[in-house]
């Protein structure tokens, strides 16, 4: 059903109707549209199909001149190709720039193998030619076996990798890992290898008080079925870790020194350590450690900022 006002140019529609534009339609259930100027105001139900993507929302602004959309309330933008989905209060599309920016309280989702990843942050723009999400400032994600944190981000939905800066820190299990940026990447859906460079910290918590760390110029943590498998460490590689004995007793700490050394891991525990050069290595007894040297310098144990569940995420 369309009215149309011959003096003011404007078409007015009530009911299911489509607008072409580009390679654009736009399924609405009410609104107008002025074809002197070419702007739109649509409203009910909003479904944008595109290439790779579908949007939805509430209402939608459209100006056919720059190709400038304004999508407002219930947003939704689908990635068909990737199974990526972005909600929100508020998305602007620029045709000419071929980015979309999401924001009022977004959240992406990203599906993996096993479960989602669960991502906020302030703002997101998906660059369509770049064919990545950048998220800032403020990220965090949720995902039940691993979580992370920092200001700013870059998905790259082609190859799948995840690159954090500014702060960034990851947990898994009883792991914690900090650097001045975190490379992420997913292979099949399942997180396989982070690269940590500058200033990269690894802490495998024992308990309340005692943390085996590992820090160096370089580290490779590599991911077996989403969890920890080896950590390589590729210059001044240096290291502090808990002594047992047979029944599990803590009776000291060894200070390890080397310019490489791997670690293995098997359930979040090491198993075996190894080393390319031999190593400079002192075990302080227990009775004898001052509370400074039980830690690496740099040492900060950030439990209390990690997401717990996908709620977490928008907590500041």
């Amino acid at each position: 059903n369309m009215h149309y006002n011959t003096k003011e140019e404007v078409s007015k529609f009530y009911g299911p109707s489509n607008l072409f534009s580009g390679n654009k339609n736009i399924y609405y259930e009410y609104g107008w549209y002025n074809t002197k100027n070419k702007i739109a105001q649509l409203q009910n139900n909003i479904k944008i199909h595109s290439k790779n993507s579908i949007m939805k929302s509430d209402s939608l602004f459209y100006n056919n001149n720059n190709g400038y959309t304004k999508a407002l309330n219930n947003v939704i933008l689908i990635d068909t190709i990737r199974d990526i989905t972005i909600r929100g209060g508020i998305a602007e599309n620029f045709e000419e720039d071929d980015r979309i920016i999401i924001k009022s309280k977004p959240l992406l989702e990203i599906n993996l193998e096993e479960d989602t990843l669960f991502m906020h942050a302030k703002e997101f723009i998906k660059e369509q030619n770049k064919n990545t999400i950048v998220a800032y400032p403020s990220v965090k994600f949720y995902e039940k076996k691993f979580q992370g944190k920092c200001d700013s981000l870059s998905y790259n939905i082609h190859d799948s990798t995840i690159r954090m800066f500014k702060k960034p820190i990851l947990w898994s299990e009883n792991i914690q890992i900090t650097a001045d940026s975190l490379e992420l990447s997913i292979i099949k859906q399942e997180i396989k290898k982070i690269d940590s460079k500058g200033n990269p910290m690894i802490i495998n918590k024992e308990d309340s008080i005692e943390y085996n760390q590992i820090r160096g110029k370089k580290i490779i943590t590599s991911f077996k079925n989403n969890k920890l498998n080896k950590v390589n460490v590729l210059g001044n590689g240096e290291s502090i870790f808990i002594v047992k004995d047979d029944i599990n007793n803590t009776v000291g700490l060894n200070y390890i020194k080397s310019s490489n050394l791997y670690l293995y891991f098997k359930e979040g525990k090491i198993e075996n350590i190894t080393y390319e050069n031999k190593p400079n290595s002192i075990v302080i007894p227990t009775q004898e450690i001052n509370e400074k040297e039980r830690y690496l310098d740099g040492f900060i144990w950030r439990e209390h900022e990690r997401p717990n569940n996908k709620e977490d995420i928008f907590n500041e």
